[in-house]
């Protein structure tokens, strides 16, 4: 019978476990301290592999081998003495056949069949000496069928053990004496214990069919699942993503929202199920997205047995092989942008403001900042001349002209103010063909009006009413203030004339932009080619100036181009938050590149639109470039440290890569918002 002291209670007399040692089977490429290093805190590691290993031999029991009913219930004790220095791990759950008890439980890399097969939630042949590297000396008993057996275990040795009577009922028993002091310490902390049981077996502890029951000091407390019906759910469904080539699909994923509760989960709890059972039970990694700014606000779960086990890390608490479960993180930057932002804001000119800091931001790179194989010019859309038919052939690289939306300060000829609401694309300023532009055109040395057009993006949905606008830019010196603009549309089924449009502007102004056409393209989809000419009013005959654009109905762009649709910035959204000082700028993943998102209630950026007043927008598209690249450089930091300290921690078991990360988002991020806005408000 194994019992609890040393002399005269049952344990192994030395002369006996020399007489009957035997090497315990084992790779030799492995040592039994790196199995043990495999978890940052090897307290955590004894309470994973206990819980695991009896929830395995559970399922396999009642499904595979018929040893106990299918409908009886777990029930796993965990038993810490720290008087003794004395750990037991107990179970019900029908034991094991004598072959495994003897050849493989004890073994290192020698997995049964069962496990091997990546059914199982362990497939490593480890675990056992997880637990008994918390001491000196392991007693091992199982029950099973008609065979009860014993070992003891010193190191990398085992000899048999036939002083057993301990269990009752068909089940394991695992008693690890002289346990490691500092371990043995933090595993008899009740509140620690029981909290990371939850954290990694919540979805098991939820099962009707299983008890975990925890004695501490001779004080037995089950341990209780969290409630999760007390939150509330923000978001369920499957979350696709990419690895290797192969589409990965993370099944049954649920996001909650906390505010404020105590509870021991973060992000997503990236979990598994046993072959046999239609739910999962164990959490192997627990993914928290980086530079999520209300990510402490959210948590889920979601099963990711399709990455096991072929992509588990040994001790079952990670990933290897490079595996990124991007559309997680993709997934709660959504939920954050739809639950804790007030929503786009309606400021005025924020179409030119946006779109003239993404074609700054944009152009300021010479190749893409993520390490996309193409570089910024590829990522632009080539800008015609006046005649549609020289424009580039798919697969050029060379532009025609200059993106027009750029910087007031540094192309005068963007207008300043548009009342349209629409994200503008303005093309076709007359230039010299090396993409130098020219300004106003000179005849006989007067100035003249440019004409300019836009849409408000290059592609549109099929049946989407197009609107097309177009502005007039009129130097001081031309002598005229009244102007007519004619406008055609050619799509494939031919040309529409547009009824022309009468447009007056001040010498030395700019028309405000809200001037053009609706164009309903009906059923027809393709590329469309409008057309543009400028007279002086009642002057039909005579053209100043003509331009022209072309734009894209249904999913033929890049059949038509050769090019994706979207730079590595797609968008800005301005989302108001004016009680949260920390919050500038963050960069997140949109649908085919990134976004960036903006704080217009930030005292930085209401000093931008104090600066400009009614008729400008430089200090704002200025501000917004400059929040941009920061947030480009923050995320290429943080990426980097993530990059390169994965997989690390520091001497408390922590990884290092969440630490140098979140001091980053603390100081560099937050800080500098907050003195940032507290600057501006003393200007303001």
């Amino acid at each position: 019978m194994v019992s609890d002291g040393r002399d005269g209670d049952g344990r192994i007399d030395d002369s006996e476990f020399e007489q009957n040692k035997e090497p315990i089977s084992q790779d030799i490429a492995n040592t039994l301290q790196r199995v043990v290093n495999d978890y940052a805190n090897h307290w955590k590691g004894v309470l994973g592999e206990s819980i695991q290993n009896s929830y395995d031999a559970w399922a396999t029991n009642r499904f595979d081998r018929g040893i106990i009913p299918e409908d009886q219930k777990l029930i796993i004790e965990l038993t810490i003495d720290i008087n003794r220095r004395e750990y037991i791990w107990k179970d019900n759950a029908g034991g094991m056949p004598e072959k495994i008890f003897r050849n493989e439980f004890t073994g290192l890399d020698t997995p049964g069949d069962e496990k091997q097969s990546g059914g199982a939630g362990g497939a490593y042949g480890r675990g056992f000496h997880v637990i008994s590297g918390l001491g000196q000396e392991t007693y091992a008993e199982t029950k099973h069928g008609g065979f009860h057996g014993g070992l003891v275990v010193r190191g990398a040795e085992q000899a048999p053990y036939n002083q057993i009577d301990s269990l009752t009922q068909q089940g394991t028993r695992v008693a690890v004496k002289d346990c490691k002091s500092n371990v043995i310490l933090k595993l008899s902390d009740r509140e620690r214990v029981h909290e990371h049981v939850k954290a990694r077996f919540q979805r098991m502890l939820e099962h009707d069919d299983v008890t975990v029951l925890v004695t501490i000091d001779g004080v037995t407390e089950e341990v209780e699942p969290v409630d999760l019906s007390e939150f509330e759910v923000l978001w369920e469904g499957d979350i696709e993503f990419e690895h290797v080539g192969e589409q990965k699909v993370l099944k049954d994923a649920v996001v909650y929202k906390n505010e404020g509760q105590d509870i021991p989960f973060e992000g997503m709890a990236m979990c598994k199920r046993h072959n046999k059972m239609g739910q999962t039970y164990m959490r192997v990694k627990q993914y928290r997205p980086q530079r999520i700014k209300h990510i402490d606000e959210m948590f889920g779960f979601c099963d990711a047995s399709v990455l096991c086990p072929k992509y588990e890390n040994n001790a079952h608490t990670g990933w290897v092989g490079g595996v990124l479960p991007a559309g997680i993180k993709g997934k709660f930057e959504q939920i954050e942008r739809d639950e804790f932002h007030a929503g786009p804001t309606n400021i005025a000119q924020r179409d030119e403001i946006v779109e003239s800091a993404l074609d700054t931001l944009t152009n300021q790179w010479e190749e893409n900042p993520f390490g996309v194989s193409t570089d910024a010019s590829d990522l632009e859309f080539a800008i015609e001349d006046d005649d549609p038919s020289n424009q580039e052939e798919p697969g050029d690289t060379q532009l025609d002209g200059p993106t027009q939306s750029q910087l007031p300060v540094e192309n005068p000829n963007v207008d300043e103010e548009s009342e349209s609401g629409a994200e503008d694309i303005y093309v076709d300023e007359e230039n010299d063909g090396n993409g130098e532009s020219e300004g106003p055109v000179k005849k006989d040395g007067e100035p003249e009006p440019v004409l300019k057009c836009r849409t408000k993006q290059r592609t549109f949905d099929a049946g989407e009413t197009i609107d097309i606008r177009v502005l007039v830019d009129n130097p001081e010196g031309t002598g005229e203030t009244d102007y007519e603009v004619e406008g055609e549309v050619e799509g494939e089924s031919g040309t529409t004339e547009l009824k022309p449009r009468n447009i007056s502007v001040a010498e030395g102004d700019t028309s405000g932009g809200a001037d053009g056409w609706e164009f309903d393209p009906s059923s027809e989809e393709g590329k469309f080619v409008f057309r543009a000419k400028l007279h002086s009013a009642g002057q039909t005959g005579e053209e100043v100036d003509t331009t022209n654009t072309y734009f894209f109905v249904g999913e033929t762009i890049e059949e038509e181009t050769g090019k994706p649709k979207r730079t590595f910035i797609e968008d800005i959204e301005l989302f108001p938050d004016p009680d949260d000082e920390k919050f500038r700028h963050e960069l997140q993943e949109g649908d085919d590149a990134f976004l960036l998102l903006a704080n217009p209630s930030h005292p930085e950026y209401r000093y931008a639109e104090k600066l400009d007043g009614r008729n400008s927008i430089d200090n704002q598209v200025a501000l917004l470039v400059r929040w941009g690249q920061e947030a480009v450089m923050n995320y290429l930091l943080l990426d980097r440290l993530e990059a390169e300290l994965q997989n690390h921690n520091d001497d408390d078991g922590e990884p290092l890569d969440e630490k140098f990360t979140g001091l980053v988002r603390r100081r560099l991020m937050e800080n500098l918002s907050q003195f940032s806005a507290q600057t501006y408000d003393s200007l303001s």
